[in-house]
This record gives C-alpha cells, sequence and structure tokens, in this order.
C-alpha cells in the first residue's frame, strides 16, 4: 500500500508545474487587452489587437513566455532554432510568444517593441503577444524574469512545460510531443 502511494505521489509531481498547471488540462483563461497580438495590416504595417489564451486552439503550438529582457530571450534560443530547424508544417503547428513587458529593464520597452514589429514581420507563420501588465505570467502562475516553454494541443490543453533553460532531452522531448500531436491532427483531418 505505501508503494502504491509514493508511486500516486510520483505521477501527481510529475503532472503538476508552475502555478498549478497540471498536464491534459486547458491552461487557464486569461486575456491581453493592453497592447496583445501583433497583427500584419494590408498595408505592411503591424497593429496591436486583443489577444486571448482561447486562441490557442486549432493546433499544435509551442508557447514561449518570456520576461522582456535579453537574458531571459537568450535562455532558450537553442529550443526555438531546434523548433525552426524541424520545419513543422504550419498547416498543423505554430509558435506563440508571449513577452512580458511588466518585467522589463526601465526605459527598454519602445526598443522592444519595435523588435517585436520587425520578428512579427520577418515570421509571419509566428504569433507575437505583448502582455504590458503581465496577466499571463500571473494567471498561468510563471515565474519573473524567466523564460517558459509550454506545449498545448490543438484543443488549448497542456501537454509539457517547463520553466528556465531546456537541455538537449528536453529539446528531443518537445520535438516528439509536436510531432504526435501533427501526426494526430493529420490523421484526424484525413478521416472527416
Amino acid at each position: 500500500m505505501r508503494l502504491i502511494l509514493l508511486l500516486l505521489g510520483a505521477v501527481l509531481l510529475f503532472n503538476v508545474s508552475a502555478g498549478g498547471l497540471l498536464a491534459k488540462q486547458a491552461l487557464p483563461k486569461v486575456e491581453v487587452s493592453n497592447k496583445g497580438q501583433l497583427t500584419i495590416t494590408a498595408k505592411n504595417d503591424v497593429k496591436y489587437q486583443d489577444w486571448s489564451s482561447t486562441m490557442l486552439t486549432g493546433k499544435a503550438r509551442l508557447v514561449l513566455h518570456i520576461a522582456s529582457k535579453k537574458s531571459a530571450n537568450d535562455i532558450n534560443l537553442e529550443a526555438m532554432q531546434a523548433v525552426t530547424d524541424a520545419k513543422l508544417d504550419p498547416h498543423y503547428f505554430q509558435t506563440t510568444t508571449i513577452v512580458n513587458g511588466s518585467d522589463s529593464v526601465w526605459g527598454t520597452a519602445k526598443f522592444i517593441r519595435k523588435l517585436l514589429e520587425e520578428r512579427t514581420l520577418q515570421e509571419p507563420d509566428a504569433r507575437f503577444v505583448l502582455d504590458n501588465r503581465g496577466r499571463v505570467r500571473k494567471a498561468w502562475g510563471l515565474q519573473t524574469g524567466d523564460s517558459a516553454i509550454l506545449i498545448v494541443d490543438a484543443n488549448n490543453q497542456l501537454l509539457w512545460h517547463k520553466e528556465g533553460k531546456l537541455d538537449v532531452l528536453d529539446i528531443e522531448g518537445i520535438l516528439e510531443i509536436i510531432r504526435a500531436e501533427i501526426t494526430r491532427l493529420t490523421k484526424a483531418s484525413s478521416t472527416s
């Protein structure tokens, strides 16, 4: 009986992550209206529109949540490059980068906005969100000043997440999870 309780405890610890996020549950709903998602206009300009975590549906997604600091941005460059190099089908997969503008170095807000606007134009298949009030970090219970990577399925259900730097095994693991979800979505679309 004691062994069963220990195993049950280990499973629960594995599934519980920061802020009480649980695997196979929808991410807590959060909306960003101060700035929000960057979109490209017909005139090839960038504008901001309200964003909601409910928009993380329809595709497998890697969500990168980072503090608005170069040190946080650099933490998982290797992981993001591995995802880019994998050339995953944009019909079934998308990255969403959420920048916590409330966690920045004083005086860098305009620089961060300009950088995000440039990246939006350079990577039209990706999604970028500027969260000036840190609502996403608070709603999801993420750490300040850090980088977090979350993998969600097409129903906005959390499949995996980790805060801090991903190691080689983490990167291999996230690619495997994403590819499995893409395979599931491909099969589902071919049978409907």
